[in-house]
């Protein structure tokens, strides 16, 4: 049998495929000469045959909200000018800014050294590191850990009155704004730095999407985690290597949330 194009897309869709590869559109049924085999067997799919069904859904951004994406090949890569995913109006996504890949059955993301990165919706808690950044509400994050010498010393400025302060903040969190420029910092001597729209550490009342209490960050025992405090729009942390990807995890590739959907 030939090949032949997908009445929806156009794509080429080799012989024997029931699914267009570029659009996910099942495919009519071919008559076959009198050459083909019979069409009564039973087909059997391996397990990852059976996996490989997820999309990704355009719930917010540039390329029409509601869009989906069907992830039937192997593996798909994402950016502003390279890829099959394209979001060429979003100037805030790499040319080649992610890739969707299956291994084992299980769909991963990976983040191709984008410059705004790859952001995950948080789901509990995960540790922190110094250059680790995260997203609330529509506000960018940084968490940094003061070396262990500079918390032991005294500063030595003078202040007014004569004493000199002690140095003994643990950690800081601070806001970015465009162009990398440093907005909001607040640095703890406690155990725990809150962000949220009112009454925390670090407020946002402007900050529509941000919830009374959104995240916080704090120290336990010899590492530093990130957790959201049960916030309406989720709490996003960027994405330092490949991870294992979940039904229903949201993610921000650039200014595009897009939402993980497996059938």
């Amino acid at each position: 049998m030939q090949p032949q194009a997908c009445h929806v897309c156009g794509a080429v869709v080799p012989a024997g495929h029931r699914f267009c590869g570029q659009c996910g559109t099942p495919q009519p049924a071919r008559q076959g000469s009198a050459h083909d085999e019979p069409r009564n067997e039973t087909l059997i799919f391996a397990a990852s045959d059976v996996q490989r069904t997820a999309k990704l859904i355009l719930l917010r951004g540039s390329g029409g909200d509601g869009s989906s994406y069907h992830l039937n090949a192997e593996e798909h890569l994402c950016g502003r000018t390279e890829g099959t995913i394209l979001f060429p109006d979003d100037p805030t996504v790499s040319p080649r800014h992610a890739s969707f890949y299956y291994r084992d059955g299980r769909l991963y993301l990976r983040d191709l050294g984008s410059l705004n990165g790859t952001f995950i919706r948080l789901r509990g808690t995960i540790p922190v590191i110094t250059g680790d950044r995260f997203i609330c509400g529509e506000q960018l994050f940084e968490f940094g850990l003061y070396p262990s010498e500079r918390r032991d010393r005294w500063v030595q400025d003078t202040c007014f009155g004569g004493t000199p302060a002690l140095w003994d903040w643990q950690f800081q969190v601070g806001q970015i704004l465009s162009r990398g420029r440093s907005g909001t910092i607040r640095s703890s001597d406690e155990d725990a730095i809150t962000i949220g729209r009112e009454g925390c550490i670090l407020s946002f009342p402007q900050d529509r999407f941000m919830s009374q209490y959104h995240a916080r960050v704090f120290a336990d025992q010899e590492q530093h985690l990130l957790e959201d405090t049960e916030s309406k729009n989720g709490t996003y942390y960027r994405v330092r290597e490949e991870v294992g990807l979940k039904d229903g995890d949201h993610l921000f590739l650039g200014r595009q949330l897009i939402r993980i959907e497996m059938t």
